[in-house]
C-alpha cells in the first residue's frame, strides 16, 4: 500500500509541477520582456506588443570621465499614459495598441572646481533623449469560433399578402486574452464578395456581430482583418 501511496504522489506532484511549467511559459509566450537603450541627443524607435515590459536604460558611456559627477537623477514621462507607463526607473508597461513617446532626462551634480559658485556646485542635464514607442497587439494565437456561418430570414409582418422579412445579427466569437471592443477603422476592415447582401459588421466584447442590410438571400466570403490579421469565413 506504501509502494502504490508513494507512486501516486509522484505522479501528482509531477503532474503539478508540469501544470506550472505549462502556465509559466504560456505567460512569456503572451508577454515579452524588452530592455531598451536611449542614446542622448537622440529620438528612436521600438515596436513592442500589448503585456510587454521591460526597462528603460539611457546610455551614459558618452562621457569619458564620470568621476566628477554625482547625486544622478533619472526622469521618464509617458505623453500618453494610456497607452504605454513608464515609472521613475525607466520600468514600461505597454497597455493598448497606439503609439507613445517617452522623453529621458538625466541630471547630475558637477564637483569640477569651475563648477562652483555660491557654495554649490552646479546640477547639469547631462542627458536627453526620446524613444516613440509603437504598441501592436500580437494576433499570432488569435482564432475565431467558427469559419462556416448561416443566417436566415424570418416573416416580420404581411402587406397586402406579401411578406416583409427581417433579420437575425450573426455573430462569431474571437478566440483572445485581449478583449477587443468596437475598433477603429483603420484597425478593423472587411470585404464580402456579394455585395448584393449588403454586409455591415463591427466588434464588441470579443465578438464579431453581422447584420445583413439586404432582403437578398446568397452565399458570400468574408474577409475580416483585425490588426493585420486576416480572417476568412463563409456566409
Amino acid at each position: 500500500m506504501k509502494k502504490y501511496t508513494r507512486i501516486i504522489l509522484n505522479l501528482s506532484m509531477t503532474l503539478i509541477v508540469s501544470f506550472f511549467i505549462s502556465i509559466f511559459f504560456y505567460t512569456i509566450a503572451l508577454a515579452a520582456i524588452t530592455d531598451i537603450t536611449a542614446t542622448n541627443n537622440e529620438t528612436s524607435s521600438a515596436v513592442v506588443n500589448v503585456g510587454d515590459t521591460g526597462n528603460i536604460n539611457p546610455d551614459l558611456t558618452y562621457i569619458e570621465d564620470q568621476s566628477t559627477l554625482s547625486n544622478f537623477t533619472y526622469y521618464f514621462d509617458s505623453d500618453n499614459t494610456e497607452i504605454l507607463t513608464v515609472d521613475n526607473n525607466g520600468a514600461y508597461t505597454a497597455i493598448a495598441p497606439g503609439t507613445a513617446n517617452i522623453n529621458v532626462r538625466v541630471y547630475a551634480t558637477s564637483s569640477d572646481s569651475d563648477d562652483y559658485y555660491g557654495g554649490y556646485y552646479y546640477n547639469y542635464s547631462i542627458f536627453s533623449a526620446t524613444i516613440q514607442f509603437t504598441v501592436n497587439i500580437d494576433m499570432t494565437n488569435v482564432t475565431l469560433s467558427s469559419y462556416d456561418i448561416h443566417s436566415y430570414f424570418y416573416p416580420e409582418y404581411y402587406y397586402r399578402s406579401k411578406p416583409y422579412y427581417n433579420f437575425y445579427e450573426t455573430r462569431i466569437s474571437i478566440n483572445s486574452e485581449i478583449v477587443f471592443n468596437y475598433l477603429e477603422e483603420s484597425d478593423f476592415t472587411y470585404t464580402c464578395t456579394n455585395p448584393m447582401l449588403g454586409i455591415d459588421a463591427y466588434i464588441y466584447d470579443n465578438q464579431i456581430i453581422i447584420n445583413q442590410t439586404s432582403n437578398e438571400p446568397g452565399a458570400g466570403t468574408i474577409t475580416f482583418n483585425i490588426y493585420g490579421k486576416e480572417f476568412v469565413v463563409n456566409y
